[in-house]
């Protein structure tokens, strides 16, 4: 009886052996593998802060009981000695001075396109045109990138332009009556001026911000010097946020400007001293090159404060204090493999199937880069063992087995 049932498991095993072995034929000797197209692919290597500017600065006190009009747009160079704010007694005051320089700066540009016109040295209508796009060009990317300190520059020189293409192209235009007109009104509102007004001057040079945050004394070079990562991460979760008080203006006094954040030992081991980075600001539409001047490491934690100098100047900038970005650490640009798809042949060389003509060959992949999914392969790798390398727009095999060079496919 044993013997039967021992033949009869014998006989049931053996079914299943040969079921399993049909199976696997099935599904592999002719299998429909997955396919992929490799194209090229750029990864950017980067780091998420929040940081705090650090820069040389000086503050100027604005006298209350008045009406505060300011002679420049954040981020404008001004001189020392030069006038950076007006108090006025009334708004009425404020607007009349307001009339005042928009119809200089007209009457400047009717002058000089009446006088340009009288020269022998003609401008082509094409020429100004193309001066029309130009200033227009500056107007829009200034509006995006609220950069306003050149403004009244772009508004001057576009209505000269627009007044010499109209005196080129009719030749009976004249602005003589109009000049006239616009002389007879400033002198009619340089008579009403009888409000006695106070200025406010600067002692020093640099770029004017018209209020401060409190952290002039605080976000100082002389504090950066000692900084540690753990004091970063305290001044931020210390700091109230933006606060706008105009009871003062602001001098940036120098270009420059320091860039801090507190990262760990890990992020740190991407970044290296002396070598330039790329800062992406939120609402910042063009990012910003910056240097590592400084990887600060603390003994206690581990953390490092890295602190970079860069001296790009945009009014964005100059009122950020903390500010959230990405520093981007390096960008890879190569050939995107899957990882279901990388095999290793004999020699241990990194690879994929890829398909030709019917059937499979093995190409050589060089990693430059690696994600949880997918690999980005160097366009100029060179195997080591000589095995032909992967291109552009070769069509891969996904997974499967008995995989092999040569090896038919369906």
């Amino acid at each position: 009886m044993s013997t039967r049932l021992m033949r009869i498991g014998t006989l049931v095993l053996s079914v299943f052996v040969i079921i399993y072995v049909v199976f696997q034929l099935v599904n592999f000797s002719g299998q429909d593998y997955t396919y992929y197209t490799v194209y090229s692919q750029t990864v950017e290597d980067n780091l998420s802060v929040t940081g705090m500017f650090f820069r040389e600065e000086s503050t100027i006190p604005i006298q209350n009981g008045g009406i505060v009009s300011y002679e420049y747009e954040v981020g404008e160079k001004i001189s020392s000695s030069a006038r950076v704010a007006s108090i006025y007694q009334n708004q009425a005051a404020v607007d009349r001075q307001r009339e005042m320089k928009n119809l200089q700066e007209t009457l400047q540009s009717l002058e000089k396109a009446q006088l340009g016109s009288q020269t022998t040295d003609a401008i082509r209508p094409e020429t100004l045109n193309g001066m029309i796009s130009e200033y227009t060009a500056r107007l829009i990317a200034s509006r995006d990138k609220d950069d306003y300190s050149g403004l009244s520059s772009y508004r001057t020189a576009l209505s000269e332009v627009f007044a010499r293409r109209e005196i080129i192209i009719n030749a009976d235009v004249d602005y003589t009556d109009e000049i006239a007109s616009i002389r007879t009104r400033l002198e009619e509102l340089e008579a009403q001026g009888g409000e006695s007004s106070s200025a406010v001057y600067t002692d020093v040079s640099g770029y004017f911000v018209d209020y401060v945050d409190g952290y002039e004394g605080i976000a100082t070079l002389e504090a950066l010097s000692t900084l540690t990562a753990s004091g970063m991460d305290q001044m931020l979760a210390d700091y109230p946020g933006d606060k706008v008080d105009t009871s003062s203006v602001r001098i940036v006094t120098s270009q420059k400007w320091w860039y801090a954040a507190s990262v760990s030992e890990e992020q740190a081991r991407s970044i290296r001293e002396g070598s330039t980075v790329t800062i992406r600001f939120p609402n910042l539409e063009n990012t910003v090159q910056a240097v590592v001047q400084e990887l600060r490491r603390e003994e206690e934690t581990g953390n490092f404060l890295v602190i970079l100098q860069g001296d790009t100047i945009l009014p964005y900038l100059l009122e950020s204090r903390v500010q959230a970005s990405e520093i981007l650490v390096q960008t890879y640009t190569g050939l995107k493999v899957p990882k279901e798809a990388i095999r290793f042949n004999e020699e241990g060389q990194m690879g994929v199937y890829a398909v030709l003509m019917g059937k499979m060959y093995f190409r050589a992949v060089g990693q430059i880069y690696e994600s949880d999914s997918f690999i980005i392969s160097s366009t100029s790798y060179e195997s080591a063992d000589g095995s032909p390398t992967l291109k552009l727009y070769d069509t891969i095999i996904l997974g499967g087995v008995g995989l092999y060079d040569q090896k038919p496919v369906s």
